[in-house]
């Protein structure tokens, strides 16, 4: 999918298959993500959004850090996870999200854990997932590039199952995915 660094994204609108897997607070989710814009400012690939007082989301900053942040109940917190992604290339981009700990891969190597006050669960029901835009506190951010190959699980996945995504060998048992939104 190709994103302008404007207004394209994709809305996977709520239900209750995004609640539940919100509600059990274990996910992880799976893209490649190729910038054509580096400059500029933040640029979120993905985010859990409910309004501008409730939302998680993964954002790729302007120095190419990437930070994993929330609001909950007007309350925010962030923390960049040390990763830099500098290059045009392509890159592969796990965020497995495990109650409050969010552990971030790049392109198959674990880049740390960010650990943030309170557990996804926190969101409230009818929580949708943009992928490719994102708002917080008043700015909309944008993804400028390609993002392809999302696959978001119900369930923590093993960094033996981010190899073989990174890889795409099918070593170890990957968990079902939620079923597909109709067209």
């Amino acid at each position: 999918m190709g994103f302008d660094g404007y207004v394209d994204h994709v809305e996977i609108a709520s239900s209750t298959d995004i609640d539940t897997m919100i509600n059990n607070n274990q996910i992880s989710i799976s893209m490649w993500i190729k910038h054509t814009n580096l400059g500029g400012g933040d640029q979120v690939p993905l985010i859990f959004y409910f309004d501008s007082g409730n939302r998680h989301f993964i954002r790729r900053q302007s120095a190419g850090n990437l930070r994993i942040y929330q609001n909950i109940g007007g309350v925010g917190n962030g923390q960049n996870t040390g990763n830099i992604i500098n290059d045009t290339g392509w890159n592969h981009l796990v965020w497995v999200i495990n109650g409050v700990n969010n552990q971030v891969y790049l392109n198959g190597a674990d880049q740390g854990s960010v650990t943030l006050t309170y557990p996804i669960a926190d969101l409230p029901d009818s929580t949708k997932i943009f992928i490719g835009a994102g708002y917080n506190s008043g700015a909309y951010y944008v993804f400028a590039g390609n993002i392809d190959e999302v696959k978001i699980f119900d369930s923590v996945i093993s960094p033996a199952q981010v190899t073989d995504l990174y890889t795409n060998t099918n070593q170890t048992a990957l968990p079902s995915q939620p079923p597909e939104a109709p067209n």
